[in-house]
């Protein structure tokens, strides 16, 4: 192949490229987010659903007591900062 045959196939592929670049970013519309068909919100639908009811925190709602009283860092006074105030 000579040289002009080249450069016009390498133009052709750039052109391409550009086309399908413009058709996909400018030209491909706005996508609708999806919704349920049924139109209920069940989320117990499907294994993912059931799975997710059975499934829950088993120490939800069950912190442990704590008592802070004055001295909340018993540790403030061990290190001194030579550069601080």
């Amino acid at each position: 192949m000579n040289k002009q045959t080249i450069i016009i196939v390498i133009f052709l592929v750039i052109l391409v490229a550009a086309v399908v670049t413009w058709a996909v970013f400018f030209r491909g519309g706005k996508v609708e987010p999806q919704t349920n068909p049924s139109g209920t919100n069940n989320q117990a639908s499907g294994i993912g659903g059931e799975i997710y009811d059975k499934v829950q925190n088993p120490i939800a709602n069950k912190l442990p007591e704590s008592s802070v009283g004055g001295n909340v860092n018993p540790i403030s006074g061990a290190y001194k900062n030579p550069f601080g105030q």
